[in-house]
């Protein structure tokens, strides 16, 4: 570990886990480098996780300035608790690889984090500008704000601060999870009876899919691997009402179907179609592979 920031006044750590990111990994750093927090108060953690491709070139070129970690273990999880354990600030602030930060986010991000009730703060999540219109659909379903204000929220980890005591207390992310970890830590954040809060002004701007057949994988990771989850913590989410058969979304399929064919909404009831199409595939593909039926 290379680090940069010697400062013992260091406030907040940002944790970056980094996989073969080498179209996306400069930008990603150089917008955490322009933020306008104070320089001496926080510290940059990019966990590189066995990388293949130019990531770790990258990163050295501004070793100066940042902190470059290495976990060997696969998955964002893993590396996401080697920054926590590496991290010496109070508060972590997390997010992506493809992601470009506002220069006030890590500023906003950890004002609610003042209240000792609040678990986890979430802050915007926007398409990069320029976004096409499968992007910005992205974009409405992954709404950061509605997440959070759920009866169970959840928050995404590219948008996301905790106080570091408040992670640890709770046994961080699950390394056995390569996707979903967020919201299987975010259940556990809720069951501990910590609150959520979400800050309009900490906005990150995400790389989302951009063609349909990127949509249909990111529809089909989420169900797929989302099966780990309910498995994991189904007689817990069972007592809070949780139904494993969702006839809603089916009825939301044809309805999109059904606007498909008199050309309504093309665009958006596509997307809709082929976003929950992958989504489908990949449940019962979970239900085959983990055991565990949701559908």
């Amino acid at each position: 570990m290379q680090k940069k920031q010697l400062n013992s006044s260091i406030n907040i750590s940002v944790v970056v886990p980094v996989y073969n990111a080498e179209d996306t990994i400069e930008n990603c750093v150089k917008s955490l480098l322009e933020t306008d927090y104070p320089k001496n108060q926080f510290e940059i953690l990019f966990v590189n996780n066995n990388s293949n491709d130019r990531t770790l070139e990258i990163l050295e070129n501004y070793d100066k300035e940042i902190n470059i970690i290495h976990e060997n273990k696969k998955g964002p999880s893993a590396a996401r608790n080697k920054g926590i354990l590496n991290a010496k600030g109070k508060y972590i602030a997390f997010t992506d690889a493809d992601c470009i930060v506002h220069k006030e986010w890590l500023a906003n991000i950890i004002k609610p984090l003042e209240g000792k009730k609040i678990g986890i703060v979430g802050g915007k999540t926007s398409t990069i500008p320029g976004a096409n219109y499968i992007e910005q659909f992205c974009e409405k379903i992954h709404n950061h704000e509605l997440s959070l204000k759920r009866k169970r929220p959840r928050a995404v980890s590219l948008n996301w601060a905790s106080r570091k005591e408040v992670l640890q207390e709770l046994g961080m992310f699950d390394e056995d999870f390569i996707r979903a970890q967020d919201t299987e830590l975010s259940f556990r954040v809720f069951k501990a009876g910590y609150k959520f809060e979400y800050e309009p002004n900490a906005i990150v701007y995400h790389k989302e899919a951009s063609t349909y057949k990127e949509l249909f994988h990111k529809g089909y990771l989420s169900g797929c691997y989302g099966i780990i989850f309910y498995k994991k913590h189904y007689n817990a989410l069972k007592k809070l009402g949780h139904n494993r058969f969702n006839t809603k979304i089916y009825f939301r399929i044809v309805e999109n179907l059904i606007n498909i064919v008199k050309g309504k909404e093309v665009d958006n009831s596509k997307c809709f179609v082929v976003f929950q199409a992958g989504r489908l595939f990949g449940r019962v593909h979970g239900w085959m592979k983990f055991k565990h039926i949701e559908l």
